[in-house]
């Protein structure tokens, strides 16, 4: 039995009533369903946005510079001063949807062998999701407890992400592995054990993510009902249900993975062991792994005769892997309107690669996400990260 997205939801002041095409299903394997979503009237108020961040210092009326920003439709109502936490301005703060993802400090592997870097896009990453009215929790897996330390510590080892995700307010925590599990492993399942640990035990909605996928669409995360789970660009591995992206309440997480927990643990190891018991072997996707097998077995889809609800996926994606021409390509259809991006898949920031490929592209998709001054933070950034000496340290 199929559930109706025909929930309206709201994000950044707007509803979108989406309601399922006729035929549509919502079956593990099927091809994904076709979703309509009609914007309510545009409202007339107008948020308060200050500048200062979480820093404690004087806030500042802010007034942001939009227009290198993208005009279409789909970017209606999208925040500005995403180096912001999302509710800090304005008075009390509100509780808004949570994103998690975690990365490793310094240079990995990719599956196919090429240099890779999950440290350097982080702060990007959480401006594209503040953009969309969510607030990144970011976990920092250290190598042992000594490095963790170090991380910790005021100058973060001299690790720049770090330091520019603790200049825009993001909540980080930096840990260690559980024991019996590596860093890379604990960067993969952490996320997905992360509803069961104290930061996000009652959070609304929690999504998970990877560490250089910055979302692009609110009207693609906004299908489905809020108190259910909702997955994300299924289809792209067929047997598997994608990391990008899986949301649900965190009570609703922690009950379909069989989290044993009536209090939440206090640290992000404790709960992955307890999810996860002995450490898996490690393998590229096992995060994908564990959590499709977890939320197919769910006792509740067979026993109440549901089905996993999956999201349709009304667009495309901006992806590292198109040829550099093909890529600028639909950077001018997404500008010009013509198409709809659903995400950027990033191109990996490399130390010393000052301008090429990957800071040319980033940078374009930057000052079409941001207003002015966000973009320029953010490209300031990329610049020391690219270009200057030592690039992100720890390299």
């Amino acid at each position: 039995m199929a559930e109706s997205l025909n929930q309206p939801t709201k994000m950044g002041g707007r509803q979108l009533r989406c309601r399922m095409a006729k035929g549509a299903g919502m079956v593990m394997g099927a091809s994904p369903n076709a979703v309509e979503c009609t914007p309510s009237p545009k409202p007339t108020t107008v948020a308060k946005v200050t500048d200062g961040g979480s820093s404690g210092s004087e806030a500042r009326p802010y007034v942001p510079d939009t227009s290198k920003m993208l005009k279409c439709a789909t970017a209606n109502d999208i925040r500005v001063g995403v180096r912001r936490p999302v509710g800090a301005a304005g008075g009390a703060m509100v509780k808004p949807p949570r994103a998690v993802w975690a990365f490793t400090v310094g240079k990995a592997k990719h599956q196919l062998g090429m240099d890779a870097r999950y440290d350097n896009p982080a702060p990007f990453v959480a401006a594209a999701w503040r953009r969309l009215g969510y607030e990144p929790l970011v976990i920092v897996v250290a190598q042992d407890e000594a490095h963790a330390a170090r991380l910790q510590g005021e100058d973060a080892d001299g690790v720049e992400p770090l330091l520019e995700l603790r200049a825009m307010g993001v909540e980080v925590h930096v840990t260690a592995p559980p024991p019996h599990y590596s860093p890379q492993l604990t960067g993969q399942l952490v996320r997905i054990a992360a509803p069961a640990a104290a930061p996000l035990w009652d959070a609304e909605t929690v999504v998970t993510t990877d560490a250089d996928m910055m979302p692009l669409s609110a009207r693609y995360l906004q299908q489905g009902r809020r108190d259910s789970m909702v997955v994300y660009n299924h289809g792209i591995i067929h047997d598997q249900f994608a990391m990008c992206y899986i949301q649900a309440p965190s009570r609703l997480w922690r009950e379909i993975l069989g989290i044993p927990a009536t209090k939440p643990y206090e640290t992000f190891p404790e709960a992955v062991a307890a999810t996860f018991g002995q450490a898996p072997a490690p393998h590229w996707a096992m995060d994908q792994v564990e959590v499709t097998k977890k939320i197919t077995n769910w006792g509740k889809w067979q026993s109440e005769g549901q089905r996993v609800p999956v999201a349709t996926f009304p667009g495309w994606r901006l992806d590292r892997i198109s040829p550099p021409s093909t890529f600028h390509q639909h950077v001018d259809n997404w500008r010009d309107c013509k198409e709809d991006a659903i995400d950027h898949h990033m191109h990996y920031i490399m130390p010393g690669e000052c301008g090429g490929e990957a800071a040319k592209s980033l940078s374009r998709v930057v000052e079409l996400l941001f207003d002015a001054q966000d973009a320029a933070a953010l490209l300031r950034y990329l610049k020391r990260v690219t270009c200057d000496a030592g690039g992100s340290a720890k390299s």
